[in-house]
């Protein structure tokens, strides 16, 4: 999982509620595990004071959340804190230590400051120095939580965090700074132990403010002034490989325009002969981002299926296919036999059956994987590497009073063969395996060293890169 100075998208799938033009809109974000939740409790009062928060926050999980036996004492929280509430720092507080009780690190209450920096990611831009850092594992594939319910990240030997990607002509790239740099102060205060979510609130700040990093690389200490700015990202890099191959990375499915990134990027190199598509290290984003871009390489067949909770209904499953022509979605509820079946515009197979291959790793998850699955179970693709995450449960948010947004585990996916991948480590992590085990490489990239790339550039020369 990665960040670009923002709390990692891996934490759930989120959604951008103009995907479809129709009234059933709702039902689509939804059970694409990536909504804003229009349809039900958006508390936006004037004045609300820090109490209202907490309560407000204490009201909305009940009604959403998808495990309902983890509500067993949830009374007990409603009152528990109303006197030591006296800010909106003090709501959110307090709120993540009752969220803290549901043993679910991807539910969580995000503060202002934190709420307009998702809002800004979605349109594919923030304001920070661009760079990238990642959620620490260990060594059975698991996030490490920190205290605050965000990831560790990844670090040295001494525990300082370590820079994964550097965004090019940004604040970071002009200063010199690189993968593999660590990062030992922000603005002086030593950042040893810090959570991702405390680098994200260091690292960003007002457009044109400055912030000093102290940075370590081999062996030798700096200290670099960056002049923080507005970062417009691409999430989407292609190149041509020899034989004609063409290689589209793809850093994440955050961004609500990603789909019509990644179409372009192919309609750009309509003439290769195969595609090897880089998802290492892509911690997810929007559902029907992932669903537009499999449209890309699908004709037809199952992409997922979905079992959410319905405020005041209960649950209902809904299951998404493709057709030459549309997007279906199959609904039932619980306990009916009634599907309601609608359709929606799709993207083009652009792929025209050419041969194609999907990069993945273990930091590989959530919508990531959603799209693996669908290209894989479908016999689309060929995926090379190691066993992705294992995240089949989505994040919807609502928000709630003092613009702060509540994220919680809403429901679940499946993939087309019917495979659950887990809920990313709260109990269970299963992942995807991969068609063909490659060994993740000492670097990364599209370099000669990449053993994964060189994996996948044999297999397709042992299929002629014909279908």
């Amino acid at each position: 999982m990665s960040l670009f100075d923002h709390i990692p998208t891996a934490t759930g799938l989120r959604g951008n509620p103009d995907s479809f033009s129709n009234h059933s809109r709702w039902r689509w974000t939804a059970f694409l595990l990536a909504f804003i939740l229009a349809f039900g409790i958006l508390f936006r009062p004037q004045g609300p004071s820090p109490v209202d928060t907490y309560h407000a926050a204490w009201q909305a999980v009940p009604a959403y959340i998808f495990d309902q036996d983890a509500l067993k004492d949830w009374q007990s929280w409603e009152h528990r804190y109303d006197s030591r509430i006296h800010s909106q720092a003090d709501a959110v507080k307090y709120a993540n230590e009752m969220l803290a009780s549901l043993h679910d690190q991807y539910t969580m209450l995000l503060d202002r400051q934190q709420t307009a920096a998702e809002d800004q990611e979605e349109q594919g831009n923030f304001v920070g120095v661009g760079m990238s850092l990642g959620a620490a594992l260990d060594a059975a594939g698991n996030v490490i939580p920190a205290a605050d319910g965000s990831p560790m990240p990844v670090s040295d030997a001494r525990g300082y965090p370590v820079i994964v990607q550097v965004t090019a002509g940004s604040p970071a790239a002009r200063a010199g700074l690189a993968s593999r740099f660590v990062i030992t102060s922000i603005d002086g205060k030593d950042v040893r132990g810090h959570s991702l979510r405390q680098l994200v609130i260091e690292l960003r700040g007002a457009p044109k403010s400055t912030v000093v990093l102290g940075v370590s690389h081999d062996g030798q200490r700096s200290s670099v002034t960056l002049i923080r700015q507005e970062i417009a990202t691409n999430p989407v890099a292609v190149k041509m490989l020899s034989g004609n191959i063409a290689y589209i990375r793809l850093d994440s499915f955050d961004q609500s325009n990603a789909a019509d990134l990644f179409q372009e990027a192919m309609a750009a190199n309509e003439n290769a002969s195969a595609y090897i598509i880089d998802l290492r290290d892509n911690p997810g984003g929007i559902g029907d981002v992932a669903f537009n871009i499999a449209s890309l390489f699908l004709d037809h067949g199952t992409v997922a299926t979905f079992k959410m909770r319905v405020p005041g209904q209960g649950y209902e499953t809904e299951t998404v296919k493709l057709t030459p022509d549309h997007m279906v979605s199959e609904v039932s509820g619980t306990g009916s036999s009634k599907v309601e079946a609608r359709q929606y515009a799709r993207k083009p197979d652009l792929s025209a059956g050419k041969p194609v291959v999907i990069l993945v790793n273990g930091n590989t998850a959530s919508a990531a994987e959603l799209f693996t699955g669908a290209l894989k179970d479908n016999g689309r693709a060929t995926v090379i590497g190691t066993r992705t995450f294992g995240k089949g449960i989505g994040q919807g948010y609502v928000d709630l009073p003092g613009s702060v947004r509540l994220h919680i585990t809403v429901g679940r996916y499946y993939t087309p063969g019917g495979a659950w991948l887990g809920d990313g480590g709260n109990s269970v992590q299963q992942g995807i395996e991969p068609t063909v085990r490659a060994a993740d490489p000492t670097n990364g990239g599209a370099g000669g060293s990449d053993s994964q790339l060189q994996a996948a550039l044999a297999y397709l020369a042992t299929q002629g890169k014909t279908r």
